[in-house]
Protein backbone atom coordinates (compact mmCIF):
# COMPACT_ATOMS: atom_id res chain seq x y z
CA UNK A 1 0.00 0.00 0.00
CA UNK A 2 3.03 2.40 0.44
CA UNK A 3 3.23 2.77 -3.36
CA UNK A 4 -0.41 4.11 -3.76
CA UNK A 5 0.33 6.80 -0.70
CA UNK A 6 3.71 7.95 -1.87
CA UNK A 7 1.95 8.60 -5.37
CA UNK A 8 -1.03 10.24 -3.61
CA UNK A 9 1.31 12.29 -1.37
CA UNK A 10 3.09 13.58 -4.28
CA UNK A 11 0.54 15.44 -6.45
CA UNK A 12 -0.80 16.60 -2.49
CA UNK A 13 2.12 18.39 -1.55
CA UNK A 14 2.17 20.52 -4.40
CA UNK A 15 -1.03 22.42 -2.53
CA UNK A 16 -0.09 21.56 1.24
CA UNK A 17 -0.77 24.74 3.03
CA UNK A 18 1.77 26.66 4.32
CA UNK A 19 -0.15 28.50 6.83
CA UNK A 20 -1.74 27.76 10.27
CA UNK A 21 -3.75 28.91 12.72
CA UNK A 22 -0.95 30.01 14.83
CA UNK A 23 2.39 31.37 14.09
CA UNK A 24 4.81 28.08 15.45
CA UNK A 25 5.96 24.83 13.70
CA UNK A 26 3.93 22.83 15.90
CA UNK A 27 1.03 24.99 14.94
CA UNK A 28 1.84 24.51 11.50
CA UNK A 29 2.46 21.26 11.34
CA UNK A 30 -1.01 20.14 12.74
CA UNK A 31 -2.36 21.84 9.72
CA UNK A 32 -0.69 20.04 7.24
CA UNK A 33 -0.74 16.17 9.57
CA UNK A 34 -4.50 17.65 8.97
CA UNK A 35 -5.05 18.36 5.82
CA UNK A 36 -2.80 15.04 4.39
CA UNK A 37 -4.90 13.10 6.69
CA UNK A 38 -8.30 14.19 5.86
CA UNK A 39 -7.84 14.54 1.92
CA UNK A 40 -7.19 10.94 2.10
CA UNK A 41 -9.31 9.15 4.69
CA UNK A 42 -12.25 11.66 4.07
CA UNK A 43 -12.32 12.23 8.14
CA UNK A 44 -9.66 13.98 10.58
CA UNK A 45 -6.82 12.14 12.44
CA UNK A 46 -7.73 11.12 15.86
CA UNK A 47 -5.92 14.09 18.32
CA UNK A 48 -3.62 11.27 19.40
CA UNK A 49 -2.41 11.09 15.86
CA UNK A 50 -2.91 14.62 15.05
CA UNK A 51 -0.71 15.67 18.23
CA UNK A 52 1.78 12.37 17.29
CA UNK A 53 2.35 13.46 13.57
CA UNK A 54 2.70 17.20 14.31
CA UNK A 55 5.27 16.11 17.09
CA UNK A 56 7.32 14.61 14.71
CA UNK A 57 6.70 16.65 11.22
CA UNK A 58 7.53 19.84 13.61
CA UNK A 59 11.14 18.52 14.55
CA UNK A 60 12.31 16.46 11.46
CA UNK A 61 14.79 17.24 8.95
CA UNK A 62 12.78 15.15 6.56
CA UNK A 63 9.51 16.29 6.33
CA UNK A 64 7.98 14.70 3.18
CA UNK A 65 9.11 11.10 5.02
CA UNK A 66 6.77 12.30 7.85
CA UNK A 67 3.86 13.00 5.81
CA UNK A 68 4.08 9.68 3.89
CA UNK A 69 3.53 8.33 7.00
CA UNK A 70 0.89 10.42 7.82
CA UNK A 71 -0.66 8.99 3.96
CA UNK A 72 0.61 5.58 4.91
CA UNK A 73 -1.67 5.85 8.52
CA UNK A 74 -4.80 7.34 6.12
CA UNK A 75 -5.30 4.48 3.80
CA UNK A 76 -5.42 1.87 6.84
CA UNK A 77 -8.65 3.72 7.78
CA UNK A 78 -11.58 2.04 6.52
CA UNK A 79 -13.49 5.43 5.01
CA UNK A 80 -10.18 5.72 2.37
CA UNK A 81 -11.99 3.08 0.67
CA UNK A 82 -15.92 3.72 1.53
CA UNK A 83 -16.04 7.42 0.99
CA UNK A 84 -12.33 8.87 -1.31
CA UNK A 85 -11.81 5.37 -3.25
CA UNK A 86 -15.59 4.92 -4.09
CA UNK A 87 -16.47 8.71 -4.73
CA UNK A 88 -13.45 8.24 -6.89
CA UNK A 89 -15.21 5.18 -8.71
CA UNK A 90 -18.85 6.42 -8.83
CA UNK A 91 -18.12 8.68 -12.01
CA UNK A 92 -17.79 5.38 -13.90
CA UNK A 93 -20.80 4.08 -13.06
CA UNK A 94 -23.24 6.67 -14.31
CA UNK A 95 -23.53 9.07 -17.29
CA UNK A 96 -23.83 12.24 -15.46
CA UNK A 97 -20.71 11.39 -13.68
CA UNK A 98 -22.17 12.54 -10.54
CA UNK A 99 -21.97 11.47 -6.48
CA UNK A 100 -24.57 10.31 -4.88
CA UNK A 101 -25.09 7.81 -1.49
CA UNK A 102 -28.43 6.33 -2.78
CA UNK A 103 -29.37 2.56 -3.87
CA UNK A 104 -26.46 1.44 -6.58
CA UNK A 105 -23.70 3.39 -5.31
CA UNK A 106 -22.09 0.33 -4.26
CA UNK A 107 -22.08 -2.15 -7.24
CA UNK A 108 -20.06 -4.71 -9.19
CA UNK A 109 -18.46 -2.00 -10.84
CA UNK A 110 -17.44 0.23 -8.38
CA UNK A 111 -16.77 -2.51 -5.56
CA UNK A 112 -14.45 -3.51 -8.01
CA UNK A 113 -12.80 -0.39 -8.18
CA UNK A 114 -12.40 -0.40 -4.26
CA UNK A 115 -11.36 -4.00 -4.48
CA UNK A 116 -8.15 -3.12 -6.86
CA UNK A 117 -6.89 -0.54 -4.90
CA UNK A 118 -7.22 -2.40 -1.82
CA UNK A 119 -5.07 -5.04 -3.03
CA UNK A 120 -2.80 -3.11 -5.08
CA UNK A 121 -3.81 -4.95 -8.35
CA UNK A 122 -2.63 -3.80 -11.82
CA UNK A 123 -4.96 -1.31 -12.78
CA UNK A 124 -3.72 -2.41 -16.78
CA UNK A 125 -6.45 -4.75 -16.18
CA UNK A 126 -9.45 -3.14 -15.21
CA UNK A 127 -10.66 -3.12 -18.73
CA UNK A 128 -9.49 -6.88 -19.25
CA UNK A 129 -9.21 -8.78 -16.36
CA UNK A 130 -11.11 -12.02 -15.53
CA UNK A 131 -12.02 -10.67 -11.88
CA UNK A 132 -14.49 -8.28 -10.04
CA UNK A 133 -15.03 -7.65 -6.06
CA UNK A 134 -18.37 -9.20 -4.26
CA UNK A 135 -19.47 -8.95 -1.02
CA UNK A 136 -17.38 -11.86 1.05
CA UNK A 137 -19.45 -14.60 1.50
CA UNK A 138 -22.27 -13.52 -0.94
CA UNK A 139 -23.31 -15.41 -4.28
CA UNK A 140 -23.19 -12.94 -7.20
CA UNK A 141 -26.16 -12.18 -9.29
CA UNK A 142 -26.10 -10.77 -12.67
CA UNK A 143 -29.83 -9.57 -12.68
CA UNK A 144 -30.15 -7.18 -9.08
CA UNK A 145 -27.69 -5.22 -7.09
CA UNK A 146 -29.37 -6.61 -3.33
CA UNK A 147 -25.97 -7.80 -1.84
CA UNK A 148 -24.24 -4.62 -2.70
CA UNK A 149 -26.90 -1.95 -1.52
CA UNK A 150 -27.21 -4.10 1.69
CA UNK A 151 -23.14 -4.30 2.24
CA UNK A 152 -23.19 -0.17 1.83
CA UNK A 153 -26.43 -0.01 4.22
CA UNK A 154 -24.35 -1.98 6.49
CA UNK A 155 -20.92 0.28 5.88
CA UNK A 156 -22.56 3.46 6.37
CA UNK A 157 -24.34 2.42 9.93
CA UNK A 158 -20.57 1.24 11.12
CA UNK A 159 -21.91 -2.07 11.25
CA UNK A 160 -18.98 -3.05 8.53
CA UNK A 161 -15.84 -2.62 7.13
CA UNK A 162 -16.16 -1.62 3.03
CA UNK A 163 -12.50 -3.15 2.78
CA UNK A 164 -12.47 -6.07 5.13
CA UNK A 165 -16.26 -7.46 3.15
CA UNK A 166 -15.30 -7.38 -0.39
CA UNK A 167 -13.79 -10.62 -1.65
CA UNK A 168 -11.92 -11.28 -5.63
CA UNK A 169 -14.02 -13.85 -7.81
CA UNK A 170 -13.55 -14.67 -11.21
CA UNK A 171 -16.18 -13.46 -13.49
CA UNK A 172 -16.76 -16.82 -15.68
CA UNK A 173 -19.18 -17.97 -14.91
CA UNK A 174 -20.64 -15.51 -12.28
CA UNK A 175 -21.17 -13.14 -14.65
CA UNK A 176 -23.75 -15.22 -16.54
CA UNK A 177 -21.04 -15.14 -20.09
CA UNK A 178 -18.32 -17.29 -21.13
CA UNK A 179 -15.72 -14.29 -21.18
CA UNK A 180 -14.47 -11.60 -19.11
CA UNK A 181 -13.24 -8.23 -20.15
CA UNK A 182 -12.49 -6.24 -16.95
CA UNK A 183 -15.25 -3.91 -16.05
CA UNK A 184 -17.31 -4.30 -19.27
CA UNK A 185 -18.56 -7.35 -18.69
CA UNK A 186 -19.89 -6.29 -14.92
CA UNK A 187 -23.26 -5.36 -14.35
CA UNK A 188 -22.66 -2.02 -13.17
CA UNK A 189 -21.08 -1.17 -16.79
CA UNK A 190 -23.57 -2.39 -19.22
CA UNK A 191 -26.62 -1.53 -17.25
CA UNK A 192 -26.10 2.21 -17.74
CA UNK A 193 -24.12 2.26 -21.31
CA UNK A 194 -24.93 -1.06 -23.70
CA UNK A 195 -28.26 0.61 -24.59
CA UNK A 196 -30.37 0.63 -27.78
CA UNK A 197 -28.41 -2.00 -29.40
CA UNK A 198 -25.02 0.11 -29.37
CA UNK A 199 -21.77 0.78 -27.43
CA UNK A 200 -21.49 3.99 -28.42
CA UNK A 201 -22.01 5.41 -24.95
CA UNK A 202 -19.56 2.67 -23.58
CA UNK A 203 -17.25 4.37 -25.87
CA UNK A 204 -17.46 7.49 -25.57
CA UNK A 205 -17.18 7.33 -21.50
CA UNK A 206 -14.21 4.45 -21.59
CA UNK A 207 -12.34 7.35 -23.37
CA UNK A 208 -13.47 10.13 -21.42
CA UNK A 209 -13.06 8.01 -17.79
CA UNK A 210 -9.43 6.93 -19.04
CA UNK A 211 -7.96 9.32 -21.74
CA UNK A 212 -9.64 12.47 -20.58
CA UNK A 213 -10.45 12.94 -24.41
CA UNK A 214 -14.51 13.12 -25.48
CA UNK A 215 -15.14 11.80 -28.81
CA UNK A 216 -14.66 15.08 -30.87
CA UNK A 217 -11.10 15.34 -29.99
CA UNK A 218 -10.70 11.44 -30.89
CA UNK A 219 -11.69 12.59 -34.22
CA UNK A 220 -9.79 12.66 -37.24
CA UNK A 221 -10.81 13.70 -40.47
CA UNK A 222 -7.59 14.45 -42.44
CA UNK A 223 -6.73 10.41 -43.11
CA UNK A 224 -8.47 8.11 -45.59
CA UNK A 225 -11.04 5.27 -44.11
CA UNK A 226 -10.51 1.49 -44.92
CA UNK A 227 -11.94 -1.61 -44.16
CA UNK A 228 -10.73 -5.12 -43.40
CA UNK A 229 -12.28 -7.73 -43.52
CA UNK A 230 -11.40 -10.32 -40.81
CA UNK A 231 -12.70 -13.97 -41.33
CA UNK A 232 -12.40 -16.35 -38.02
CA UNK A 233 -13.89 -19.40 -37.12
CA UNK A 234 -17.07 -18.53 -35.10
CA UNK A 235 -17.92 -15.21 -37.63
CA UNK A 236 -16.77 -12.91 -40.09
CA UNK A 237 -16.66 -9.67 -38.78
CA UNK A 238 -16.39 -6.19 -41.06
CA UNK A 239 -14.09 -4.07 -39.11
CA UNK A 240 -13.56 -0.08 -39.61
CA UNK A 241 -9.80 0.94 -38.98
CA UNK A 242 -9.56 4.49 -38.96
CA UNK A 243 -6.19 6.12 -38.47
CA UNK A 244 -4.21 3.82 -37.63
CA UNK A 245 -0.70 3.93 -38.09
CA UNK A 246 0.84 0.37 -38.31
CA UNK A 247 -2.55 -2.24 -39.91
CA UNK A 248 0.04 -4.63 -40.00
CA UNK A 249 0.33 -5.31 -36.44
CA UNK A 250 -3.38 -4.37 -35.63
CA UNK A 251 -4.29 -7.39 -38.24
CA UNK A 252 -1.60 -9.65 -37.64
CA UNK A 253 -2.92 -13.31 -37.62
CA UNK A 254 -5.87 -12.26 -39.33
CA UNK A 255 -7.01 -14.10 -42.69
CA UNK A 256 -7.78 -11.11 -44.89
CA UNK A 257 -9.53 -10.47 -48.40
CA UNK A 258 -9.93 -6.96 -49.72
CA UNK A 259 -13.70 -5.68 -49.32
CA UNK A 260 -15.93 -6.17 -52.92
CA UNK A 261 -15.88 -3.00 -55.17
CA UNK A 262 -19.40 -0.87 -54.36
CA UNK A 263 -22.23 -1.41 -56.81
CA UNK A 264 -22.94 1.09 -58.24
CA UNK A 265 -26.67 1.58 -59.40
CA UNK A 266 -28.15 4.18 -62.19
CA UNK A 267 -31.58 4.96 -62.40
CA UNK A 268 -33.60 6.17 -65.01
CA UNK A 269 -33.68 9.89 -65.78
CA UNK A 270 -37.86 10.78 -64.15
CA UNK A 271 -40.39 11.19 -66.21
CA UNK A 272 -41.09 15.05 -66.16
CA UNK A 273 -44.77 15.35 -64.37
CA UNK A 274 -47.55 17.20 -65.29
CA UNK A 275 -47.26 19.59 -63.03
CA UNK A 276 -43.66 20.49 -63.39
CA UNK A 277 -44.01 20.91 -67.14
Amino acid sequence: MRHIASGILATMLLSLPVFAAGTDDLSKARAQVSFVFKRLASVPPSAADLEKFAAKLASASDKEAVLLEVADAAILVDSFYSRTVLNFAQPEANEERELNDAAGTLNDLTATIVGYVKDGKDYRTILSGDTMYIPTGQTYNANDNLIYDTLHTAVKNGASQLSASISEVPQVPANGLNQAAGIFTLRGFGSVYFDAGTNRAATRFTFMNYTCLDMEALSDVTRPEFYVLATSKESQVVILLSSVPNVSAVTQGWTLSPMPSPTLITFPTPKTRLRDA
